[in-house]
């Protein structure tokens, strides 16, 4: 057996196991829901592709339904939601309202008379790029050109 044959078979042998530990058919959803346990599982290609428009689902329901918009994941799991929410055919939107809402947790927030990121939404030392990565050049850079900062993406 070719080392490659190897690591496909075990990584569907661990795909397999992950869902069958983790995953709730019933609600769709990974774990306990979080939006990191969404997140993560959808990024790191766990999620079987039958079931990942449900999962991405369910993770969009818990940030703009659940939580109004606001991000209930830390400084790993902001970073990997950024790449699960582009995936979906309506990421940038999706991504601007996240970059744009007002309130606590938000970059809006972080940001409010501030010249750099802190190291947590509520606050903590100061120059943390770490939390404002998920807002870098790779994600404006998708984000339509044509509309001005302030406004939607087209």
């Amino acid at each position: 057996m070719q080392d490659a044959d190897k690591y496909k078979e075990l990584a569907v042998a661990i795909r397999t196991a992950f869902n069958r530990k983790f995953f709730n058919p019933q609600r769709n959803c990974y774990d306990d829901g979080s939006q990191a346990a969404q997140a993560f599982a959808l990024c790191f290609g766990l999620v079987p592709e039958e079931k990942r428009p449900e999962v991405s689902k369910s993770l969009v329901d818990d940030i703009f339904q659940k939580h109004g918009g606001h991000l209930t994941t830390g400084l790993v799991g902001t970073s990997v939601r950024r790449s699960t929410l582009l995936w979906r055919s309506d990421g940038q939107t999706l991504f601007w309202r996240l970059a744009t809402v007002k309130g606590y947790p938000s970059w809006n927030a972080m940001l409010k008379g501030m010249t750099t990121t802190k190291e947590a939404w509520n606050g903590g030392s100061f120059s943390h790029v770490a939390l404002a990565a998920p807002v870098d050049a790779c994600s404006i850079r998708r984000l339509p050109a044509s509309k001005s900062m302030t406004g939607a993406p087209a």
